[in-house]
């Protein structure tokens, strides 16, 4: 989705700045990305200043010398310099930040606040990140990222299975290989419609083999391959954003083997209130880790994340 806005962007005339929440965003914006497109944009800081006064033969003379250019040293610096620039030729700045979940709350609170100070000077800049729902629910909990609270936020639901089917399938026909329909149906089921998952799959399932034909063993790697690499990137991260009592919601949740759970039954297993329960499953609603599963019950969201939290319970609990 994020490539998506930046494609808008760019067809658009726009600069688009590209990163990730991992440790040094901050250093990685100062130190490259901005200088990078000052230089590809050709904005030169210098300025000249009179150094001395000449009369040669009664005529009046000025020398001039160019002082060093001083390069920004903030990200709020660096983004007043290049949306001038870019405000002149009627274009702006986007930044895009992916993996908020990942991230260092100091570097993003810094990049939040130049952001902010920008969207009051009406600079023409733009900004979109992405991340698990509880780790953007916990964002915009920030005291210092309040501004943040007034974006729009675009939550991203399962996808339809003849979508999922699609997106597996259409990249393997237009390479001109194959894959039988009863081996796709398997692939795309194993995905439960979550957009990671179809990637994750797609990518382990087209690197599993040369051959034009994917076969049972291929689909099989595949699906292994992802539900390891979605337990080590999502849950691992999930798990470790949330309270102790949270998690323990969650593993009272195990007994009932992927059926939904009755929350009076958790409640019990629990040995809280039912009005304490209550309030924590509200909070795990808004991580997107359980849904809602009628009145009183409440279910699994996410694809395999019943088998991880049974084979990492002595790690959680």
């Amino acid at each position: 989705m994020l490539n998506e806005a930046e494609a808008g962007a760019r067809s658009r005339g726009w600069v688009v700045i590209s990163e990730t929440a991992a440790t040094g965003l901050i250093n990685r914006l100062v130190e490259d990305q901005f200088p990078s497109v000052s230089e590809l944009l050709d904005i030169s800081p210098s300025k000249s200043h009179l150094t001395g006064v000449t009369l040669p033969m009664g005529m009046g003379g000025a020398t001039r010398s160019v002082a060093p250019p001083k390069a920004p040293k903030s990200v709020r610096q660096w983004i007043n310099r290049i949306t001038d620039h870019l405000d002149q030729r009627g274009t702006g700045l986007l930044i895009t930040v992916d993996e908020v979940h990942g991230g260092d709350r100091g570097d993003l609170r810094e990049l939040g606040v130049a952001v902010q100070h920008a969207f009051r000077e009406e600079r023409p800049l733009a900004f979109a990140a992405a991340g698990l729902p509880s780790a953007v629910n916990d964002l915009l909990s920030d005291d210092v990222l309040t501004f943040l609270r007034r974006a729009e936020r675009i939550h991203l639901g399962t996808v339809s299975f003849p979508d999922t089917a699609d997106a597996l399938a259409i990249p393997i026909l237009n390479a001109g290989r194959h894959i039988d329909r009863a081996l796709l149906h398997r692939s795309a089921k194993a995905t439960g419609g979550y957009p990671f998952l179809i990637q994750l799959i797609g990518y382990h399932l087209w690197n599993s083999t040369t051959a034009d034909e994917f076969t049972e063993d291929n689909v099989t790697v595949a699906i292994e391959a992802a539900r390891a690499r979605i337990g080590a990137q999502v849950y691992e991260s999930a798990l470790r954003d949330i309270s102790v009592t949270d998690r323990e919601l969650l593993f009272a949740m195990i007994e009932d083997e992927g059926r939904p759970s009755k929350m009076a039954d958790i409640a019990s297993r629990m040995n809280r209130s039912a009005n304490f329960v209550s309030q924590y499953r509200i909070r795990l609603l808004g991580t997107d880790l359980i849904r809602e599963h009628g009145h009183g019950y409440v279910t699994f969201a996410m694809p395999y994340f019943l088998e991880y939290l049974k084979e990492n319970e002595s790690r959680w609990r």
